[in-house]
């Protein structure tokens, strides 16, 4: 499986999850989503998640390996 250091960093941190064939691994970046629907009434409530998302994300390890 091809699994996001940020959804498996806890786990192999524990040692939970380890990592098979390093040799075959490939740092690739892919871009992160929000997709929602249009709705006044959560806009509030959405662009605060959006601005809660954003900042994990730039504050993130993303070498915790």
């Amino acid at each position: 499986a091809c699994l996001s250091d940020f959804m498996t960093a806890g786990d192999r941190q524990a040692g939970d999850l380890v990592q098979v064939l390093a040799r075959d691994t490939v740092d690739v970046r892919q871009p992160v989503h929000a997709v929602y629907y249009r709705n006044t009434a959560l806009a509030a409530r959405i662009e605060c998640f959006l601005a809660f998302v954003e900042g994990r994300l730039r504050t993130m390890s993303w070498n915790a390996r």
